[in-house]
Protein backbone atom coordinates (compact mmCIF):
# COMPACT_ATOMS: atom_id res chain seq x y z
CA UNK A 1 0.00 0.00 0.00
CA UNK A 2 1.44 3.30 -1.09
CA UNK A 3 -0.25 5.21 1.75
CA UNK A 4 1.39 3.05 4.42
CA UNK A 5 4.73 3.37 2.63
CA UNK A 6 4.34 7.15 2.50
CA UNK A 7 3.45 7.37 6.17
CA UNK A 8 6.41 5.19 7.13
CA UNK A 9 8.74 7.60 5.28
CA UNK A 10 7.53 10.59 7.30
CA UNK A 11 9.15 11.51 10.56
CA UNK A 12 6.13 12.24 12.75
CA UNK A 13 5.91 13.16 16.41
CA UNK A 14 3.12 11.88 18.66
CA UNK A 15 0.84 14.84 18.00
CA UNK A 16 1.23 14.49 14.24
CA UNK A 17 0.54 10.75 14.44
CA UNK A 18 -2.61 11.40 16.47
CA UNK A 19 -3.82 14.09 14.06
CA UNK A 20 -3.11 11.83 11.09
CA UNK A 21 -5.02 8.96 12.66
CA UNK A 22 -7.90 10.92 14.17
CA UNK A 23 -8.42 13.72 11.67
CA UNK A 24 -7.15 12.60 8.28
CA UNK A 25 -7.56 8.81 8.31
CA UNK A 26 -10.78 8.41 10.32
CA UNK A 27 -14.17 9.56 9.05
CA UNK A 28 -15.52 9.68 12.61
CA UNK A 29 -12.38 11.01 14.24
CA UNK A 30 -11.88 13.53 16.99
CA UNK A 31 -12.44 17.25 16.63
CA UNK A 32 -9.54 19.70 16.74
CA UNK A 33 -10.75 20.78 20.17
CA UNK A 34 -10.74 17.19 21.47
CA UNK A 35 -7.24 16.56 20.15
CA UNK A 36 -6.06 19.86 21.59
CA UNK A 37 -7.46 19.01 25.00
CA UNK A 38 -5.71 15.63 25.00
CA UNK A 39 -2.34 17.31 24.29
CA UNK A 40 -2.92 20.49 26.28
CA UNK A 41 -2.81 22.75 23.22
CA UNK A 42 -5.34 25.02 21.53
CA UNK A 43 -7.62 24.09 18.66
CA UNK A 44 -5.75 26.65 16.57
CA UNK A 45 -2.43 24.90 17.29
CA UNK A 46 -3.96 21.58 16.21
CA UNK A 47 -5.04 23.30 12.99
CA UNK A 48 -1.49 24.56 12.41
CA UNK A 49 -0.04 21.10 12.99
CA UNK A 50 -2.64 19.56 10.68
CA UNK A 51 -1.77 22.07 7.95
CA UNK A 52 1.95 21.30 8.33
CA UNK A 53 1.17 17.57 8.23
CA UNK A 54 -0.89 17.97 5.05
CA UNK A 55 2.04 19.83 3.47
CA UNK A 56 4.43 17.01 4.44
CA UNK A 57 2.07 14.45 2.94
CA UNK A 58 1.67 16.47 -0.25
CA UNK A 59 5.44 16.90 -0.70
CA UNK A 60 6.06 13.22 -0.15
CA UNK A 61 3.28 12.22 -2.53
CA UNK A 62 4.79 14.44 -5.21
CA UNK A 63 8.21 12.83 -4.66
CA UNK A 64 6.66 9.36 -4.81
CA UNK A 65 4.88 10.20 -8.07
CA UNK A 66 8.02 11.61 -9.70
Amino acid sequence: HKVNYLISKLSLDDREKCILAERLMDDDGLTMREIGESFGISRQRVEQIETRLRDKLKRNLQELAA
